[in-house]
């Protein structure tokens, strides 16, 4: 198969399988803000993954973090809640 149809084959298995998926993780943030946010690409310079398209990557400060899995009766969480730096501690 020429790369390009296998690369077409395989973005639409990814599509079909999105379609298909369900959540069964999430995370959810308490008084978050975006604290920055980058472009990465991959290296491409031997030619390996130059369909590929940029990504970001995005950081977050947040107040409190709650891990999720499953949805529903079968639910489970986890929290963490980080402590306020003391302006006056110095």
């Amino acid at each position: 198969m020429p790369r390009d149809a296998a690369i077409a084959a395989y973005i639409q298995r990814l599509e079909e399988s999105r379609i298909k998926a369900r959540c069964r993780y999430s995370i959810e943030l308490t008084n978050a803000r975006v604290a920055g946010i980058e472009t990465k690409m991959l290296d491409t310079s031997d030619g390996e993954d130059v369909y590929l398209e940029p990504g970001e990557l995005v950081s977050f400060t947040y107040e409190e973090i709650a891990w999720v899995w499953g949805s529903g009766k079968g639910e489970i969480r986890a929290r963490s809640r980080w402590a306020r730096a003391d302006s006056t501690a110095f």
